[in-house]
């Protein structure tokens, strides 16, 4: 079982011509795009440093079997954030990153599409938060504090992801920014508790609610513009440009308590445990390993067939040859 076969494994969509899953070794973070049937969702590939470390979605892990059980819960948050979005009852055109989108109604379109997939997972998957805590533990040790962000406008945007999805913000953005932000928190607080309702069985009108929320969320954060970029967490699809991240590599300091402050974010239950490794299932972490060993193995096969036609390139027209 390769990463490819581990995706559907974790994914939330099992219903393959909906939604085609492919990795890309060129990406540093997932794409949600979407095509003539459904969706296409893009995956960065894992890398081996040459120190024998991995690196995926711009983190590193140890090469051992602790580090690729680490790299694999960072995996499955990935897919399971990106397949739920393909089973939202939200248009195509509401779900997927558009080009003609302005920056901060890309950002607006993100919050809500997010809002909604965390709605979904508390209310089916619940246990399902414990790689996406993991994931967004991740994500907030490497974002870069407020006043060391230089646009009020993206300041006050990576603030709120942090906020909604950790529980914490790295130093106030500014006075009237944290006002917008509280106000917005509390806003899409209340959008989830409506989608929660709908998936209960409620009748409520969810693509009218989705533009009416967009049209909000763009009037609270206009003041603060210009907008350069608009911030999303790594492992979550891509928005555009996003520099809020540093290159200081994440710790086990206050990880755990990360961890938990993003469960009780999320709106997961807290286990007790004596430590967080346990919240997993041991199958959970074999299941990583095989993934990662077995592509691992193949691009070694892959790596050895090649060197073998190298030589034989020059009398070709061929540029390069390579395994997609």
């Amino acid at each position: 079982m390769g990463f490819i076969d581990y995706a559907w494994a974790a994914s939330l969509q099992k219903d393959n011509t909906k939604v085609k899953i492919l990795q890309d070794e060129t990406l540093a973070q997932p794409l949600l795009l979407s095509d003539s049937v459904g969706f296409t969702i893009k995956l960065p590939t894992v890398h081996m440093l040459e120190d024998g470390a991995i690196s995926f979605l711009g983190h590193k892990f140890a090469g051992n079997n602790i580090g690729k059980s680490r790299m694999g819960r960072l995996f499955r948050a990935s897919v399971m954030h990106l397949t739920v979005h393909t089973m939202s009852p939200f248009t195509k055109d509401r779900i997927v990153p558009n080009e003609k989108d302005s920056i901060v109604e890309a950002y607006a379109k993100s919050l809500i599409n997010d809002t909604y997939s965390n709605a979904y997972i508390q209310a089916w998957y619940p246990d399902r938060f414990f790689d996406i805590a993991y994931a967004n533990a991740l994500a907030y040790q490497k974002i870069k504090a407020s006043d060391r962000i230089f646009t009020s406008s993206t300041k006050l945007m990576a603030a709120l992801l942090t906020q909604l999805n950790v529980g914490l913000i790295k130093k106030s953005p500014g006075i009237e920014e944290e006002k917008t932000l509280n106000q917005l928190f509390s806003d899409l607080n209340a959008l989830k508790e409506s989608f929660m309702m709908s998936i209960a069985g409620d009748d409520i009108k969810l693509n009218e609610l989705f533009d009416e929320k967009v049209k909000f969320i763009k009037s609270l954060l206009e003041p603060f513009g210009p907008f350069l970029e608009a911030p999303s967490f790594r492992h979550t699809e891509s928005t555009g440009r996003c520099s809020i991240y540093s290159e200081v590599e994440a710790t086990e300091e206050d990880f755990e308590g990360l961890f938990v402050q993003s469960l009780m974010a999320l709106g997961g239950n807290v286990p007790t445990v004596d430590n967080i490794d346990q919240c997993w299932r041991p199958e959970q972490e074999a299941e990583s390993l095989q993934a990662f060993n077995s592509d691992h193995y193949q691009k070694q096969r892959e790596e050895k067939i090649i060197s073998k036609i190298m030589p034989y390139i020059g009398w070709t027209r061929f540029k390069s040859v390579s395994f997609s």
